[in-house]
């Protein structure tokens, strides 16, 4: 039997010899001639997160001794995996965070090593901004709630109108489903507050109004959900000792979820955690602010995503926009997953930290998707049997203060500015890409000046045909540029300045495209055919996208 002598060291990180020299590992168990027998290691305590490697030297019964490196890691949360599996940690620097509770310990984030993923982000944010700005244009929208071409944008995110008609009562509506005690009052009061906010921002407006469909269905129990959403509030802050960093992924999903079924309740758990920020002094770094923004938007958002992809509601009359309605629930519940996708895997970036959550963002996906048909669900049912409740509490919104739209477009830029900055740096790279941000809104004053053509109009992809192409051409420019440019940290740079190009590029040839008129071949049995068919195809398309499949690899492939 082999006798196990104890020479155990820390390759990676100098800095922990010393320690290991005063409190040695140890082996509790003997080593079996199985190599796969697991052994009972005992790593000291102060050992810090990262990467390590273990050299194991056996003295066997005839003095021959054999080394052998064990390679583990130490993960964020501070449990020691031998598989050496901690997709969180990327290197070895850890910085301490003073928490009101307890410490946490996150490595930091060096987006060079992380080009790729990067990268993925850039190109899916510019190619899903370019279809929402083009989802008003959509002529396959026109008996959509999506009919009022002055809705909000902030942040990319446009929120879809309400629709407002009468129509006959339903059976929710003859119903006393909804007649609770302080109906009227929440019904009255929420509507007049989105009123008298819609001059200063649309979007506030829309959010006070998003969870109306749900005080159709049950009046003012509706109204408990935001109580809830406090409490909610003051948890997370609690589970993360009041950081500025993400909640675990089972309190993330839950929070997720009450934004996605009311756009205000998550506005209340928004606010709880970023007043929780403030107050623990936790929200005067640029790092503490971005952090604390991309959390929450993640929380509140998705809905109003939702809306601006696909509308929340259609009048379904025929098998043409039953059609419709089956790809609204496809592209918004595909497309709201892949945004929440990105923004989990940009949170990192945003925070300076690596953070456990992202090795969540394909789970947090899943179900940001899942949530989004509900609520579409929620939806159909609330506009098919509470009709008239729905258009009661739907109210007149007053116009966006002048000036309002230039103020929305240059906090786009600002925006995009900070967020640029935490990946490149104060570079040649952030003022170029920010000066082709501002090009398209300077253009926009001579809109009127451009010829129309209507040849143009149809050229240019809208939705989900526009997604996939911009993906697969940002794919194509990113591969071939780091084919090109070995620097990784020039690699980021010029990245962010070519990815955006086919957006730009779009938005110029936007100003010279004339409204195509109704489709006439899709009134035709053959069109309509044609027309299903490329929608199935373009979409599983774009499933292949949010997959990360490599679609540029393949079509590079096949010219070679």
């Amino acid at each position: 039997m082999k006798r196990v002598l104890l020479f155990i060291f820390l390759m990676l990180n100098v800095g922990v010899l010393p320690a290991l020299a005063a409190d040695p590992v140890t082996i509790l168990d003997k080593v079996a001639e199985s190599e796969q027998e697991q052994l009972d290691l005992q790593v000291p305590a102060d050992t810090p997160i990262g990467h390590h490697i273990i050299t194991i030297q056996i003295l066997d019964d005839a003095g021959v001794i054999t080394s052998r490196d064990v390679a583990f890691c130490k993960d964020i949360h501070e449990d020691i995996q031998w598989d050496d599996n901690c997709p969180d940690v990327l290197d070895q620097n850890v910085t301490k965070l003073e928490g009101i509770f307890d410490p946490i310990y996150l490595p930091d984030y060096d987006p060079t090593k992380d080009v790729k993923n990067v990268s993925g982000i850039v190109v899916a944010a510019f190619a899903l901004l370019a279809a929402v700005s083009t989802s008003s244009t959509n002529s396959n929208d026109k008996n959509s709630d999506q009919d009022s071409p002055s809705e909000e944008s902030i942040e990319g995110v446009k929120a879809g109108a309400r629709r407002r008609t009468l129509r006959l009562a339903g059976r929710g509506d003859r119903s006393r489903s909804w007649d609770w005690p302080w109906t009227n009052f929440f019904d009255r009061e929420l509507g007049l507050v989105a009123r008298d906010f819609s001059p200063f921002s649309p979007l506030l407006a829309r959010i006070l109004q998003d969870g109306n469909y749900l005080r159709a269905m049950i009046g003012g129990l509706s109204v408990f959900l935001y109580p809830v959403s406090v409490y909610i509030g003051l948890l997370s802050l609690h589970s993360n000792t009041w950081q500025p960093t993400p909640v675990l992924a089972p309190l993330m999903i839950v929070i997720m979820g009450i934004g996605i079924i009311d756009s205000l309740a998550g506005y209340f758990v928004a606010i709880i955690f970023t007043f929780g920020m403030i107050v623990s002094d936790h929200f005067h770094t640029r790092q503490q602010i971005l952090g604390t923004i991309g959390i929450i938007i993640i929380w509140f958002a998705p809905g109003l995503i939702a809306s601006a992809i696909r509308p929340l509601r259609r009048d379904i009359k025929d098998s043409d926009s039953f059609w419709e309605r089956i790809t609204d629930y496809a592209l918004a519940s595909l497309l709201s997953g892949w945004v929440v996708q990105k923004m989990v895997g940009a949170l990192p970036g945003l925070i300076g930290k690596q953070i456990g959550l992202t090795s969540h963002a394909n789970r947090l996906a899943v179900v940001a998707g899942i949530l989004v048909a509900l609520r579409f669900i929620l939806e159909d049912v609330s506009d098919r049997f509470y009709p008239q409740r729905n258009d009661e509490l739907g109210i007149e919104l007053k116009k966006p203060l002048k000036g309002h739209e230039a103020y929305v477009k240059m906090l786009k830029v600002g925006i995009f500015f900070f967020l640029s900055e935490r990946y490149i740096g104060n570079s040649w790279a952030l003022w170029v890409a920010t000066f082709l941000m501002i090009l398209p809104s300077v253009v926009d004053r001579f809109d009127e000046r451009f010829p129309k053509r209507a040849i143009i109009g149809k050229a240019i992809p809208k939705g989900a045909p526009l997604i996939v192409i911009m993906s697969i051409v940002g794919s194509l420019l990113g591969a071939g540029l780091a084919g090109l440019i070995s620097n990784k940290h020039t690699l980021l740079q010029v990245c962010f300045v070519v990815l955006s190009l086919p957006s730009l590029t779009l938005s110029i040839l936007d100003h010279f495209a004339q409204e195509p008129s109704e489709n006439i071949w899709r009134s035709r049995k053959g069109g309509q055919i044609a027309y299903r068919l490329s929608g199935i195809g373009i979409y599983v398309l774009l499933v292949l996208v949010v997959l990360g499949k490599d679609l540029a690899g393949w079509i590079t492939a096949l010219f070679n």
